[in-house]
């Protein structure tokens, strides 16, 4: 992760904070376009570490958004581990995740918002079915989860 601040400090990022070993970092850019920076930002990861991954960047507006719409904020309060948050870019059409057997992954729920779904894993995300059914839906697309307490951690950093 030091190594992820370092890449980004020399991009002109400014403020560069990462969190743990998760592959997140918080920073500043500017004025500088969203595309522009998510380019950018792929290119040098590419170049400096042999990766070629796309990166899904949200602003702090968006972040404080994603927490405030959350659908499953009591159970996230209770166990922040049992919600999770999957960014996606971009969002497929709804129909296409509209017909998953939700019986079949029961007591798990998501929930699809602009450009986020949400799913509340009452039995973790090691045991959970719901997370691999989203990615086979989700395959053509962008997307990364990431759990509520490490949300909320992100939003704090900012």
């Amino acid at each position: 992760m030091a190594d992820l601040r370092r890449v980004l400090e020399g991009e002109g990022m400014e403020s560069v904070a990462t969190y743990l070993q998760s592959g997140n970092a918080v920073f500043e850019t500017g004025r500088q376009g969203r595309d522009k920076v998510k380019q950018r930002i792929e290119s040098v990861i590419a170049t400096e570490f042999g990766f070629d991954v796309p990166v899904v960047l949200v602003t702090g507006d968006d972040l404080a958004a994603v927490i405030d719409a959350c659908p499953y904020r009591k159970e996230a309060d209770a166990d922040p581990t049992k919600v999770h948050v999957t960014f996606v870019e971009p969002m497929p059409p709804a129909a296409q995740i509209a017909d998953l057997d939700l019986e079949a992954v029961a007591p798990e729920h998501f929930t699809v918002d602009s450009g986020v779904i949400y799913m509340h894993l009452p039995n973790g995300m090691g045991r959970a079915a719901l997370p691999d059914l989203l990615a086979k839906k989700l395959a053509k697309v962008t997307a990364t989860t990431r759990n509520w307490r490490t949300v909320l951690a992100l939003s704090k950093m900012l």
